[in-house]
């Protein structure tokens, strides 16, 4: 009933692994299979039926042209993770997978960058697409103010959950060491760490996002989340600097004008509220953007 396409073998797993966990009560049957697993295994689950496949591209083919995966009563697809696959030489594949699928369906693409071939095979394939409301702000500050930007920044945001990503595994390091020296819980994550360290990592970031989400409605705490990008690569030529006060006040914009409401909210620093929350909150729910919301001030009560 629904096929799920990811680029690598190591996100088939995870991600089988995951519909196995949410789908258990209902019986949900998933079924992984990708290249370097002996492929009468996967055989034998196919035969058996399944309600969701797992599939990389290449041997989700392989299935196809064997008779072997039939498609015919697919519901939904996925295609997680769209920029990688093609990235990786996967277009033919996916071509001759959608062109096997039913054509009243479900598609959902997921995807980190939009390049040309990305937003064709979105305009082809999915039917009345909604990309999500993201609000994108950009800094431009030297190397040098680059680490006091970013702690000015996230005092600013007050996230309640944060994702930085560095350009090297040292920056990783260096900069999660800077971040727990100022008074942030900061946890580094890369590719040189042991699958033991990563899993660590990723279950005290869960705890968070769990403690939160029993704090506030989990609709908020996700709202309130903010991807930030500390290094994006070599550029061809430098940015222009700026100090990070100025940055600040360079994305604030000029005064608004127009009618404004006040609001009003019963709590206060005695229940953990924080600015950041409060304006994530507001501005999801009234699909405002950020730069519409005045000065929050925060009481004791």
């Amino acid at each position: 009933r629904v096929l799920v396409l990811v680029p690598t073998r190591e996100l088939a797993m995870q991600v089988a692994e995951a519909i196995y966990r949410y789908g258990r009560n209902l019986g949900a049957r998933v079924m992984p299979i990708y290249g370097g697993q002996a492929i009468t295994q996967q055989l034998g689950g196919l035969r058996r039926g399944v309600d969701v496949v797992v599939a990389t591209p290449g041997r989700a083919l392989d299935h196809i042209r064997r008779r072997t995966l039939d498609l015919g009563h697919v519901e939904a697809v996925v295609l997680d993770e769209a920029d990688e696959m093609l990235d990786m030489g996967f277009a033919e594949e996916l071509e001759a997978i959608l062109s096997e699928l039913p054509a009243r369906r479900q598609t959902a693409l997921f995807t980190a960058t939009m390049p040309k071939r990305i937003s064709a095979i979105a305009e082809e394939k999915v039917a009345r697409g909604v990309a999500p409301r993201v609000r994108q702000v950009t800094y431009l500050v030297s190397r040098a103010q680059k680490v006091d930007a970013l702690g000015r920044i996230l005092d600013l945001e007050s996230p309640a959950s944060a994702l930085v990503f560095c350009r090297t595994r040292g920056e990783v390091e260096t900069l999660a060491q800077t971040l727990n020296g100022r008074g942030f819980r900061a946890e580094a994550l890369h590719g040189g760490m042991s699958q033991k360290e990563r899993d660590r990592v990723m279950g005290r970031f869960r705890e968070i996002v769990q403690s939160l989400a029993q704090e506030f409605d989990v609709l908020d705490v996700a709202a309130a989340a903010v991807k930030l990008v500390h290094e994006a690569g070599d550029r061809t030529e430098a940015p222009r600097a700026t100090s990070p006060a100025s940055g600040a006040r360079a994305k604030e914009g000029p005064p608004p004008t127009g009618p404004f409401a006040r609001i009003y909210v019963s709590i206060g620093q005695a229940a953990g509220a924080q600015a950041g929350d409060l304006v994530g909150a507001i501005t999801g729910e009234a699909k405002l953007d950020g730069s519409a919301m005045g000065a929050v001030e925060i009481e004791e009560r």
